[in-house]
């Protein structure tokens, strides 16, 4: 995804984008406008009030929007950026805008509810503007060339923000259920609600807006990515303001309660255990939900827990307040879903865990099972019970407690920094490490693949200094070096090939080669009192009563 930033242009055409309302009562455009708050504002409702965001997917992460009516009205909106991501066969698309408001009342809990539009019934009434497609809550849809996308009206959809990598961005504005009974809606002339009426959803916001205060939204869509000719370019998303939203029933996890698992926001959350494990997270700490209402306290709601598939893990709940804990108990190997339910009565919202359960693999009682770690390949202890971990399989340090299992409470991953060019096959196959002073050295097995293929990634040393202790433990990156595997193969030339690192290295021969003659290193470690480090190789195998050259 790339986000932009508003920049000057000579062109109306690529004007900054622009978030207007369609004014009930309305017949003539009007030049778009900032609200300006150089005098008291005017009291004015906010709930009701109709607007329009254009959105243009031009694949640089841009967007434009259409003046029909002037904002003028008791919001104001400032573009922050935005942003365009093709991802999973999906396009996603983002735009964040300061919202100031600028009425002489209060907003609590401003949020936005996309809606659908229809032409009323009187011949005689000229619309202030075209009404949405069916019952969607989009119109102006075109393609590329400006044609007609009405069709693919439906593919789209209001959802929340995305990040870079496809996950939904806990940092956006969340696009969750929401309560619109009693909303008046301000429509445009000539237009009427829908059929497809309010979603049930809206990019909530929540506290206390006070007159001149200001909040960042951040709207976002989604639609399937066929083509780019094919999909829609061009689109418009009409919604409504609405203000003092009854946000019914909540249940997120406990910010800064949870440190060993991890459970995002929205959720679903993915989350193993251990049989027999003493120190299992969810077994034994469990996980810890904020339970809330907006109506009603806390200790008033009720919640509940079920498994898909019982035979391979229960439940348990504890707490009366706003803090509620499960516990998740393996029973055998498998997978299940847990689902969290908290209720007032008529109300309802829930979390989802995707769990599951393992084999202990060695003595349980001394075992650690450390999540988001495939292939561990070395570890340095920073002390307080902590070690920072590498990975074969992944590009980054991880900051592990020693003494229970585990997520990475920290990660580290210095991946810009590292000129890693071979973007089809990302590892660098980190497998050694040594400590000297306050800097560790990182070493990558500088192999082919296991199909004899070179990989440019792997040809890494880079260093990193290490800052605090234990689990406040930090790294810091200093720099790196991609010659050593040339000058290994060029340093056995000049002494007469005695350990044949060239052949052992050439394309088309695979680290595991039959007879030991691949080439790989798998360890690192410095002479005590010195700078001298020795390099550990899995290939190739000298043969012993010939160790005369490493």
């Amino acid at each position: 995804m790339q986000l932009n930033r508003p920049r000057r242009s000579r062109s109306p055409l690529l004007a900054l984008p622009l978030l207007t309302a369609v004014l009930a009562g309305c017949q003539n455009p009007a030049t778009p406008a900032q609200p300006e708050l150089t005098s008291a504002p005017v009291p004015s409702t906010v709930v009701g009030r109709v607007y329009e965001l254009q959105l243009q997917r031009d694949g640089q992460g841009r967007l434009a929007a259409a003046a029909i009516r002037t904002a003028g009205g008791p919001l104001g909106f400032q573009y922050v950026s935005s942003g365009t991501l093709n991802k999973d066969g999906q396009w996603y698309v983002r735009v964040t805008y300061r919202v100031t408001n600028t009425s002489a009342q209060p907003v609590s809990n401003l949020g936005f509810v996309p809606i659908d539009t229809d032409e009323d019934s009187d011949p005689a009434t000229v619309a202030a503007s075209a009404p949405t497609v069916g019952a969607t809550f989009f119109k102006d849809v075109q393609f590329f060339d400006r044609s007609d996308a009405s069709a693919r009206a439906s593919a789209l959809s209001p959802v929340h923000a995305r990040d870079v990598n496809g996950a939904v961005d806990a940092a956006a504005t969340p696009y969750q259920p929401v309560d619109t009974r009693g909303v008046t809606l301000d429509m445009p002339a000539g237009l009427v609600l829908g059929s497809g009426g309010m979603s049930a959803k809206g990019w909530q916001t929540s506290g206390t807006l006070a007159p001149g205060a200001s909040t960042e939204v951040t709207f976002a869509t989604q639609m399937p990515a066929v083509s780019g000719t094919q999909d829609p370019f061009s689109y418009s998303v009409v919604f409504t303001a609405v203000n003092s939203v009854d946000v019914p029933v909540g249940i997120v996890p406990a910010a800064g309660l949870n440190p060993r698992v991890d459970l995002p926001s929205a959720g679903p959350a993915y989350v193993n255990g251990t049989l027999g494990d003493p120190t299992d997270p969810a077994a034994t700490l469990g996980l810890k939900f904020n339970v809330a209402a907006s109506d009603i306290d806390a200790q008033e709601l009720s919640i509940n827990a079920t498994s898909s598939n019982p035979a391979v893990a229960t439940t348990e709940l504890s707490g009366t307040g706003a803090t509620r804990t499960l516990l998740i108990k393996p029973q055998q190997v498998g997978y299940a879903d847990i689902t969290v339910t908290v209720t007032d009565g008529s109300r309802s919202a829930s979390y989802v865990v995707k769990y599951a359960a393992s084999q202990a693999a060695g003595v349980t009682d001394s075992t650690r099972f450390f999540s988001g770690a495939s292939n561990a390949s070395s570890a340095q202890d920073v002390g307080g019970g902590y070690m920072l971990v590498a990975d074969d399989e992944f590009n980054t340090l991880n900051l592990y407690p020693t003494g229970a299992s585990s997520v990475a409470l920290k990660k580290f991953d210095f991946t810009s920094k590292l000129n890693l060019t071979d973007a089809a096959n990302p590892e660098m196959d980190l497998e050694a490490s040594a400590w000297q002073g306050d800097r560790i050295y990182w070493l990558a097995s500088h192999s082919n693949n296991k199909n004899g293929k070179l990989r440019t990634n792997r040809y890494r040393l880079f260093a990193t200094d290490v800052s605090g202790t234990g689990e406040a433990t930090n790294l810091s990156y200093v720099g790196r070096y991609d010659n050593l595997r040339s000058d290994l193969i060029a340093w056995d030339k000049a002494n007469g090939s005695p350990l044949g690192l060239a052949a052992s290295a050439a394309e088309g021969v695979i680290p595991e080669a039959d007879g030991g003659v691949g080439f790989n290193i798998e360890g690192l470690a410095f002479q005590p009192g010195t700078t001298t480090a020795y390099l550990g190789f899995r290939a190739p195998l000298h043969l012993h009563g010939q160790r005369d050259c490493a």
